[in-house]
């Protein structure tokens, strides 16, 4: 079941949200490939590698830019993001490799295990830690 972008999950600043958006969609299309059966096993995983490093490399690029922000803002949560980031890079890094392994990783991941992962990770991330800077003021203008 795809992530379905709510106004609950709106930060307040631009920037932000249009990034949190874009991760939504990039996952909701990584489970659209997760899914599917009637493509060929190296179509699949050609779909899911480009899909895997366009998340990475975009999660990568959206923590530098809100860290940025929080930076520049003297946002007084900046520290607890950071090593939230920190995680999920580490625990999106280590799941995508095992589930690409498949049954070849020490620790395999299913298909569902890693869209409940997906689907956690970034919502989970944005109501827990990111909409506490809901009503900060985030110099959105700087990037």
């Amino acid at each position: 079941m795809p992530i379905v972008w709510r106004e609950e999950m709106s930060v307040g600043v631009k920037v932000i949200d249009a990034d949190h958006r874009h991760l939504v969609d990039i996952i909701n299309q990584l489970e659209i490939v997760i899914q599917k059966t009637e493509t060929t096993r190296g179509e699949r995983e050609d779909g899911l590698r480009i899909l895997f490093g366009r998340l990475r490399a975009y999660t990568r690029e959206h923590f530098s830019r809100e860290e940025g922000m929080q930076s520049t803002s003297h946002y007084k949560g900046l520290r607890e993001n950071q090593d939230h980031h920190k995680r999920l890079i580490a625990d999106l890094e280590d799941l995508s490799q095992r589930f690409m392994e498949g049954e070849k990783a020490a620790q395999p991941v299913g298909n569902e295990d890693m869209l409940k992962f997906l689907r956690h990770w970034l919502v989970d991330h944005i109501i827990k830690v990111d909409l506490k800077m809901r009503g900060h003021p985030i110099r959105a203008h700087y990037w």
